[in-house]
């Protein structure tokens, strides 16, 4: 932090942050989740889950029933929960 004062607030950052810290609670123990999570149908003919257009193939157990896609900000990866089992993909593969 440096003293200066700031040109919008005309107060040093320094300075407002001290006038701040008591309103700041801590932070959370877990990161918030920012991942991308959507629920998606397995089609009911063919043991695949569609994510961007493409479809990605999942047990053929799994025939008609939810599943959720989940891709993490910044990540190339998908995965596909189904029934407590769970696949990984690259996201965006064919």
């Amino acid at each position: 932090m440096h003293a200066r004062t700031h040109s919008t607030t005309a107060v040093a950052p320094a300075q407002r942050l001290e006038t701040e810290r008591s309103l700041l609670g801590p932070l959370p123990r877990r990161r918030f989740d920012t991942a991308y999570v959507e629920p998606r149908r397995v089609h009911p003919k063919f043991p695949f889950v569609e994510w961007g257009g493409v479809s990605y193939s999942v047990v053929p157990a799994y025939l008609g029933q939810m599943a959720t896609c989940r891709v993490e900000v910044d990540s190339a990866i998908l995965v596909v929960t189904c029934g407590g089992c769970w696949w990984a993909t690259p996201a965006g593969a064919v």
